[in-house]
């Protein structure tokens, strides 16, 4: 690795270097952050010390021991779970656009769709979601790692080529390799600070804890505890959100540096330093940075985004602090003093604030002296402040507020639609930040896997989905992560169209169920399923012999499944397996218009052929050529699928 000749620097020195300037540059923000993150927790009465920069202290109601009085009303949290709630509420959805309008393209373009989907629910990257949106939403933005790991992936058998060899062929265990794909805190984050845009940046880098043991089995050598202390310019959280990690003393610093290809390194470079020592020194793999940004609110003149739980702290702290005036004016009888019967077995009085003081008169009853001990006023600034918290978040949390003034799901879906126009700017970032991380997935796969990769397509429940795909032919001109639903997120408004679609034959009773979200559709929707795995078995021997349709399977479910299977490329490929799934289909046909009670397409003596008249769910009927059945449940489902048929047959 050559280096900057006039400044002879080594890499462990660029690295110092290049996180001294960026802590330096973040040490304010990085306290900001730290704040909204201990208000998210309820630690709510704590302040910047001004001797030592960094560090945080409780307040000054803390000196005269009252600390245990000090009520938190956490509304802010509710903000935060409200946001996240709403940004995460669909799943990303891939659709990848092909490089040509060539079939092989095409085929190719929805093998990377399913090669998203089964890595994204595979590898539980929607916990991963939740940390990145949690974490942008305190912090103003989120960071997610996105690399080749050759370490990763499943352990497969290989064997070696004898030709090249010269001699016996070996078999041996190695690793798939995989994309690695993970949440990233803020805190543990370095970039160049001249960067504007993370587009911008020229480098970018991570400082996080290790254990020596790790350090000591995975790059042999010895290092000494350093984590307390290594990070000095930017507010650590572990004190008062890890403090599990303040007790470890077997922790090290780990600082790893990515460099982008330029004139002073031209293939880029990667660094890892452990306590001064170089540990990984190699070019940056595949030229680009393994880390993507996405900011809640872009601040135009700023990296890093700005959050809104940064301006509704204020409102939360104030809001508690009048809570506990209240409770504590109470607790001191400054707002009224109960009075008792004489004989009510009260103590003598002692003068202690909340004591209940006795007077001679056994008539009456216990009462205030004052009949109005707390200000109504108080009661409208405490409601004030709450609603400070909603106008600064742009969520409605207050329980007046217009949903529950609502009398329809439609009504409730509207007056939600205004909290979710005011997350747009954010669902837009997400958008092209998510676009970013599919993209590198499937570059990764493309530059870097050696072996076929396997996915899942369809439904995880049945057999016979599992599909191995070349991820040297990965090619594609455009990937959108959809996040967007034409569902609304209100439960009754959503439960309303999707009732309303299902009754209109837009969709059916399985597809229905899913979107109301039922734990087991299977136990609803009966053996479909098995009509589906049987299908795509059928699929795969209609390439070697004919195979005959039964009277009791589910035909619109098999004709869904065969009409996807004749239109992929290589049963265009196979004319004579072609041939086959059309003459299935057409028993297929048969079956469900007698089913409907409609006129038979195939005539008797074709029937005949194909196996159908010995079937006992068919009768012979006077007319030529026309066949009855005996019983025939007719189903919305039934009607769909002849609709689809007719269409083919036009």
């Amino acid at each position: 690795m050559a280096y900057n000749d006039q400044e002879l620097k080594t890499p462990e020195e660029i690295v110092q270097d290049a996180f001294e300037r960026a802590e330096n540059g973040m040490a304010l923000i990085s306290y900001d952050w730290l704040a909204n993150k201990l208000f998210n927790g309820g630690e709510q009465w704590l302040e910047a010390d001004g001797v030592a920069r960094g560090n945080l202290t409780r307040t000054a109601q803390d000196n005269d021991n009252r600390r245990n009085r000090l009520i938190t009303i956490n509304v802010y949290q509710s903000h935060v779970r409200t946001i996240v709630s709403k940004l995460i509420a669909q799943q990303p959805l891939p659709v990848v656009t092909p490089a040509t309008s060539s079939s092989d393209d095409r085929a190719t373009a929805r093998a990377c769709e399913h090669l998203l989907k089964y890595f994204w629910r595979s590898k539980q990257l929607q916990q991963e979601y939740i940390y990145l949106v949690s974490d942008m939403t305190l912090c103003g933005g989120g960071w997610w790692y996105c690399d080749w790991d050759a370490d990763a992936g499943e352990e497969v058998d290989v064997t070696s080529d004898a030709a090249e060899l010269d001699e016996e062929p070996v078999t041996k265990k190695v690793r798939t390799g995989d994309v690695v794909t993970r949440f990233v805190s803020n805190f543990e984050m370095r970039v160049d600070p001249g960067a504007n845009r993370w587009q911008d940046a020229k480098w970018c880098g991570r400082v996080y804890p290790l254990g020596i043991s790790e350090i000591k089995d995975k790059y042999d050598i010895e290092v000494a505890p350093d984590w307390p202390t290594s990070n000095t310019a930017v507010v650590s959280p572990d004190y008062w959100l890890n403090p599990q990690r303040t007790q470890d003393s077997k922790l090290c610093a780990v600082r790893e540096m990515w460099h982008l290809p330029c004139g002073e390194y031209p293939q880029g470079a990667h660094w890892m330093v452990i306590s001064d020592n170089l540990v990984v020194d190699e070019p940056l793999r595949g030229g680009v940075l393994p880390f993507e940004y996405v900011e809640f609110m872009p601040d135009p003149d700023n990296f890093y985004g700005t959050s809104p739980m940064s301006f509704a702290r204020q409102p939360q702290r104030q809001l508690n602090t009048n809570i506990t005036l209240i409770c504590e004016g109470r607790n001191r009888n400054l707002f009224g003093t109960w009075l008792a019967a004489r004989g009510a077995q009260m103590d003598t009085p002692t003068g202690k604030a909340g004591e209940i003081l006795g007077f001679n008169d056994n008539a009456r009853q216990p009462e205030f002296v004052r009949q109005e001990p707390i200000s109504p006023q108080i009661f409208q600034f405490s409601q004030l402040l709450a609603d400070s918290m909603s106008m600064t978040t742009g969520i409605s949390m207050s329980a007046l507020g217009d949903q529950s003034a609502a009398t329809s799901g439609k009504d409730r879906l509207y007056a939600a639609e205004e909290d979710n126009t005011k997350l747009g700017i954010t669902l837009q970032c997400l958008h092209a930040f998510l676009k970013r991380i599919a993209m590198k997935v499937l570059n990764n796969w493309r530059d870097n896997a050696s072996l076929p990769l396997k996915y899942a397509v369809g439904d995880p429940n049945a057999m016979g989905d599992i599909q191995e795909f070349d991820a040297a032919k990965i090619a594609y001109r455009d990937v959108e992560m959809s996040i967007d639903s034409t569902l609304p997120l209100n439960r009754q408004a959503r439960r309303e169209e999707i009732l309303a679609m299902y009754q209109g034959g837009l969709i059916d009773q399985a597809r229905a169920l899913k979107f109301l979200e039922f734990g087991d559709v299977d136990e609803a929707i009966g053996a479909k399923n098995l009509d589906i795995e049987r299908a795509r078995n059928e699929n795969q021997l209609l390439y070697i012999q004919d195979i005959a349709a039964q009277e009791w399977e589910d035909h619109a479910a098999h004709l869904e499944q065969h009409l996807s299977e004749i239109k992929q490329q290589k049963a265009y490929d196979d004319p004579q397996a072609q041939a086959r799934i059309t003459a299935h289909m057409a028993q297929h046909k048969a079956f469900l218009q007698m089913a409907l009670g409609m006129q038979s397409a195939v005539p008797p003596q074709e029937q005949s052929e194909q196996g159908l008249t010995n079937s006992a769910a068919f009768q012979d009927n006077e007319e030529v050529g026309s066949l009855v059945p005996t019983a025939a449940p007719v189903s919305p489902r039934d009607n769909a699928a002849l609709a689809v048929i007719n269409g083919m047959a036009a």
